[in-house]
């Protein structure tokens, strides 16, 4: 039945080459359908096509009231990097490489008992994180950049963030590189495919502790595990079976 609510494919696809190249911003079907030429109720119906087909993947904004989350306008992602690439054409971005990060994400928290909230963070002023991980009370979180060697300058979402939450004992920028390192104050910088990937580069990322905040990376399989323990200041990311890391 749902896909007798595609009337008419050249727009669909149309849709889905614009998802494409606006993957990871925010969505606004207003501007969405009048750059397309294409009344909102029928860009409605497709987005939701798209959502329950697995294709598109919607996140919701982080804040204190769960009220304020709802109405957040949500970020929008082709939850597959390749499609998105071969839909937008050109070279693959940071966004793919975001894209690429939320799907382990995905993955790891659709495989907890009691899974985590996966949100984004941005203020009024446009500072942004990418990624917000929820436990109970407890929050990580993670920026990614595509970048070989993140500077501080690329911590400044972050930093907002930690500002605005200072419970939270750190956060997480995810980078392209291959080091480990604290980038800046509350922050380690850490390789993307060390805590969000298979199938790469097959060593373990040492421990790291900065300001009291433990920040564990091990390496083998696909799902991420993380807990965060505000008590003892503790931010653990792991890797399921992976073996024990040396504290740096």
């Amino acid at each position: 039945p749902a896909l007798r609510a595609v009337e008419n494919l050249p727009e669909l696809r149309k849709l889905m080459e614009a998802l494409a190249l606006r993957s990871g911003s925010l969505l606004n079907q207003s501007e969405l359908a009048r750059d397309l030429g294409i009344s909102q109720p029928t860009v409605h119906r497709y987005l939701n096509l798209l959502e329950v087909s697995f294709l598109l993947v919607r996140l919701r904004g982080y804040a204190r009231s769960r009220t304020k989350r709802l109405v957040k306008s949500p970020k929008v992602y082709l939850p597959d990097p390749a499609l998105a690439l071969y839909l937008a054409g050109g070279s693959p971005s940071g966004a793919h490489l975001e894209t690429l990060v939320l799907l382990d994400l995905l993955a790891f928290r659709d495989a907890q008992k009691n899974p985590p909230g996966l949100y984004y963070w941005r203020t009024a002023s446009g500072q942004e994180v990418d990624f917000v991980l929820e436990v109970g009370e407890k929050l990580l979180p993670v920026e990614v950049k595509a970048t070989s060697r993140p500077t501080p300058k690329d911590a400044q979402g972050l930093l907002a963030f930690l500002a605005e939450y200072p419970e939270v004992p750190g956060g997480l920028l995810l980078h392209g590189g291959e080091e480990v390192f604290p980038l800046v104050d509350r922050v380690v910088a850490a390789p993307w495919w060390a805590v969000a990937g298979g199938g790469f580069p097959p060593r373990s990322i040492p421990n790291l502790h900065v300001r009291g905040c433990w920040a564990k990376q091990k390496v083998k399989s696909r799902f991420l595990w993380v807990s965060l323990n505000p008590d003892r200041h503790m931010a653990k990311m792991q890797e399921e079976s992976a073996p024990q890391s040396q504290v740096c």
